[in-house]
Order: C-alpha cells, then structure tokens, then sequence
C-alpha cells in the first residue's frame, strides 16, 4: 500500500467568486509524490484550526510535504 503523503496548499481569494477563498496547488507536488510511489492528499485546513483538528490530520498520514510560501515572521516562534 501506497505511503500517503499530506500536502499543503495555498489559499487565494476569488474576487470573481463573489470574494471565496480557494485552495490550490502546484501539480507539480503531487506528481513527485506518485513518482515516488506516494500517495498525495491535500491539506485544507481551517483559517483557524484547532490543536485537535490538526492532531486527526497528523493521524491520518504518513508523512507531509511543506510547499513553502510566505516567510514566518521570527515572532510567531519566540525568536
């Protein structure tokens, strides 16, 4: 059975959608995921998720793939 690989995604917001978030991702990602014999689930969590919520995510994969993006200002890790 394939690993399954947890994938974060980006958020956007969709003026012509009448201002609705949307998810994405870089196929990019994922096909290395399935190249490597992986199996790709993205991750689409909540503005503000809960410690639990994020526990079950933890719980649900094998491993996860952090697609980068915006720095984290040092703050956010006492630092």
């Amino acid at each position: 059975m394939r690993p399954i690989i947890g994938i974060t995604t980006s958020v956007t917001l969709e003026r012509e959608e009448g201002d609705r978030l949307r998810v994405y991702l870089n196929t990019a990602y994922s096909d290395a995921i399935y190249a490597a014999g992986g199996l790709p689930l993205l991750i689409a969590p909540p503005a503000d998720p809960t410690t639990a919520l994020l526990d079950e995510i933890l719980d649900r994969v094998d491993g996860i793939l952090f697609t980068g993006g915006h720095d984290l200002h040092p703050r956010h890790y006492h630092q």
